[in-house]
């Protein structure tokens, strides 16, 4: 992979047919990771797709994505990689960033995501789930996605607008879901269609969050918000209100959308595998916790964080990324002319056979056994928070939390999957099964940490 002298002289990347003007848009928004999969099993680990209307080369594989995310970045802008629609409906973050920009934005939203502060986010968290956890026990059933997105939201926003009151609860959630449907529609704006509906959430949820930014500058406090707007770097350099508001809206997103996702499919998995699920229960049972959870203790709960690594290589939350070419160059034998956009899949790398044994089966102890398959995000073969300069910021916060809610269902409690529903995913933007997972849901018999 080099900088070409004379681009002309290799092919473009190959391609299949498609509709006129749609190109493969339609087929991209219904089920992007089957159309990649066909097309990479057709063409190869590079190849030519139309998407918005762009040009978009995706590239597959473990090396695609060094090349994406580090060795090559000089060839890449992120922020006219994404989509047009994707641009307007996140505005000014972190996301669009590249360079000297990016850093700076990163390093002004890094206290929020410290040891320090996330150890002291553990209360808030605890309390949230308990009180979701008494529901679940009451109605003896729950819907993953639904619940799990319930509490992953109450806690960001809690955490993140600095909000603890219920004012705004009931609609939050439904703002965010109408959101995020819009990155997966098509950007049309029409009265009441789904693009445009989209645009009028972000508005509400940006005036939601500075209205919590003024509050938090009257009034100081620990949270994320309140740490991230008294925050300065050596400069003097902060954020400003639009800044932080965009920055506020999009990790509340994460912070309650990819966990939720990421839960979600923990919960499948481990009722679909009961040997799993014993040896995630005894290693709850080995640390002997009493009461509330710990970091340290959350630390040290190296089989669940083999189980959820293991659903982030199956199950990733989000499938693909996108960058615009600025820079020509080569890359298999191909030539990416400057102007293009470049797709890379998530998921190219973490099902590859030649990176991961058997990589269709559920295996977490494939991170745990000694010379055998490994995490290896510096390797590149698992990047479902990303890798390089831009791993995703929050990635630690989203494994606390997740950790700390699956180490009170596993002690306490028990779930099956009920039967006759649709399973199969649908990205919104992140992955979730279309019946959203509804499990029968039960406390266990005996003491919490009794053995099954």
């Amino acid at each position: 992979m080099t900088t070409l002298a004379r681009e002309s002289e290799l092919p473009l990347p190959p391609k299949s047919p498609s509709l006129p003007v749609l190109g493969d848009t339609l087929a991209f928004l219904r089920d992007g990771p089957g159309l990649v999969e066909t097309r990479g099993r057709q063409l190869g680990p590079v190849f030519q797709l139309n998407l918005f209307g762009q040009p978009t080369a995706v590239l597959l594989g473990e090396e695609a994505n060094r090349f994406v995310l580090h060795s090559g970045t000089k060839h890449f802008n992120w922020r006219y990689g994404w989509p047009p629609h994707f641009r307007d409906l996140w505005v000014d973050t972190i996301f669009l960033e590249d360079g000297d920009p990016h850093r700076l934005r990163r390093k002004l939203l890094m206290p929020a995501f410290q040891t320090e502060a996330i150890e002291g986010y553990l209360p808030q968290m605890e309390k949230s789930h308990l009180a979701a956890i008494a529901r679940w026990e009451k109605a003896g059933r729950m819907v993953c996605i639904e619940d799990f997105g319930r509490v992953t939201l109450r806690v960001a926003n809690q955490l993140f607008l600095g909000d603890d009151t219920e004012d705004g609860a009931e609609d939050l959630p439904q703002w965010m879901k109408h959101w995020l449907e819009g990155f997966y529609s098509v950007p049309i704006r029409f009265p009441l269609g789904t693009f445009s509906r989209a645009l009028a959430a972000r508005h509400k949820l940006i005036s939601h969050v500075e209205r919590a930014i003024h509050s938090r500058r009257e009034k100081k406090t620990t949270d994320a918000l309140g740490l991230l707007t008294g925050f300065k770097d050596s400069d003097g350099v902060a954020l400003t209100t639009d800044q932080l508001a965009s920055e506020m809206l999009v990790l509340v997103a994460a912070g309650f959308h990819t966990t939720t996702s990421m839960l979600t499919y923990v919960m499948f998995a481990l009722a679909e595998h009961p040997d799993v699920l014993k040896k995630a229960r005894q290693e709850q049972r080995d640390l002997g916790i009493q009461g509330s959870v710990t970091l340290e203790q959350i630390h040290r709960m190296s089989y669940l964080n083999a189980v959820m690594a293991e659903i982030e290589r199956l199950y990733a939350p989000v499938p693909f990324g996108f960058r615009r070419v600025v820079e020509p160059f080569e890359f298999h034998g191909y030539r990416i002319p400057a102007g293009w956009q470049v797709a890379w899949s998530v998921e190219g790398a973490q099902k590859d056979p030649r990176n991961y044994a058997d990589p269709l089966r559920f295996d977490p102890e494939r991170f745990t056994r000694a010379g055998s398959d490994a995490d290896h995000r510096g390797d590149f073969k698992l990047v479902g928070f990303g890798g390089g300069p831009r791993m995703c910021i929050g990635t630690n916060f989203a494994k606390v939390q997740a950790k700390l809610l699956m180490s009170h269902l596993l002690r306490g409690y028990e779930w099956e999957v009920e039967p006759d529903q649709d399973l199969r995913p649908r990205f919104t933007p992140e992955r979730t099964p279309k019946s959203g997972l509804r499990v029968r849901f039960k406390k266990r018999a005996g003491p919490p940490d009794s053995p099954a």
